[in-house]
């Protein structure tokens, strides 16, 4: 029995940022971006709208799109949910009516759509149900739009559902993580700003404090390319694949210079990777579904053709998948 992906959805906000608007509160331009990263424009969440709201609709689109209507779990890769508990992934099971099943969300930075997908290629070859997995994100909501980091990223949301098959579908998933203090994309670790003691010593208002995401974008870059052409080739050597056997490339997308070497270090032309960076900057958990969703949609993926996609990301977490259409 094997893990397939049986339907696959997608969703980007409309409204777009351009660098021409980054450029009036960051001391920076179009040139420079595009040149050093790579994004023309980045999509951003609209008011009122929640991390869950785009995972329902990626997910809508991914279950119209399979032929499995027997979900067994929902598990939503976010690093940005609208609320600690209940988890998105509930949310968004009651939203489409999926009734009692088990659902909960999976932090693993960018590439915690990579993290999900192992949890449900196990669920899916033990258990025989299909799995619901949702990549959600607005981290234009975590960073400081002074900061220059900001300018990477956008907002939305990939979907696919996975499911029980006797042909080969997910062939091979390598995951892994490194810490340290010095490479890590994080939030500020400060107990003093939410501790509860403050309020015993007469104080009435919560104490302001730095609550932005930071990153160390040189130490991830480097990272990036240490540690994922490890884990495509590993995964490439169990799934049987050679170089020239690969159809389709789908690396995590933050900078085009990662790309391209990702890229380079199988032989894949880089113009065949569908560009979700220009236009929707990098979507952390979506990058791959979404990815996929735009393949699919311009007819470039045809049946039993082979697939690797590649995710990296805060923690430092890196990962790589190799599958068979």
């Amino acid at each position: 029995m094997y893990a397939r992906i049986g339907g696959v959805g997608a969703y980007v906000p409309g409204r777009r940022i351009t660098n021409q608007e980054i450029a009036k509160i960051i001391e920076t331009s179009d040139a420079w971006i595009q040149q050093n990263i790579g994004v023309k424009t980045r999509s951003l969440i609209a008011p009122g709208e929640t991390i869950a709201d785009m995972g329902t609709r990626a997910a809508a689109e991914a279950i119209e799109k399979s032929s499995s209507s027997n979900i067994g779990l929902v598990i939503c890769a976010t690093n940005s949910p609208d609320t600690l508990y209940p988890a998105t992934a509930c949310l968004i099971a009651k939203n489409l009516n999926l009734g009692q099943i088990p659902a909960f969300d999976l932090q693993a930075g960018c590439t915690g759509f990579l993290y999900a997908l192992a949890q449900a290629k196990a669920v899916v070859e033990t258990q025989r149900q299909s799995v619901l997995v949702v990549g959600s994100d607005a981290l234009s909501t975590g960073f400081n739009w002074h900061d220059r980091n900001a300018v990477l990223f956008g907002d939305g949301a990939g979907a696919v559902v996975l499911s029980p098959s006797e042909k080969p579908g997910i062939l091979a998933i390598e995951i892994g993580a490194e810490y340290s203090d010095g490479i890590t994309l994080k939030t500020p670790l400060d107990s003093t700003l939410s501790s509860p003691l403050h309020y015993f010593a007469g104080e009435h208002e919560r104490r302001t404090g730095d609550w932005y995401t930071k990153m160390n974008g040189r130490a991830i870059m480097k990272l990036s390319l240490t540690h994922v052409p490890k884990a495509i080739d590993n995964v490439m050597q169990r799934a049987g694949f050679a170089a020239a056997d690969i159809d389709h490339f789908l690396p995590h997308q933050t900078n085009k210079h990662v790309i391209e070497k990702l890229a380079s270090h199988i032989g894949f032309d880089v113009r065949e990777i569908p560009d979700v960076l220009s236009q929707y900057g990098s979507l952390s958990t979506a990058v791959i579904p979404v990815s996929l969703h735009m393949s699919l949609e311009n007819g470039k993926i045809k049946p039993g053709e082979s697939m690797v996609a590649t995710a990296y990301g805060a923690g430092f977490t890196y990962g790589a998948i190799a599958l068979r259409w």
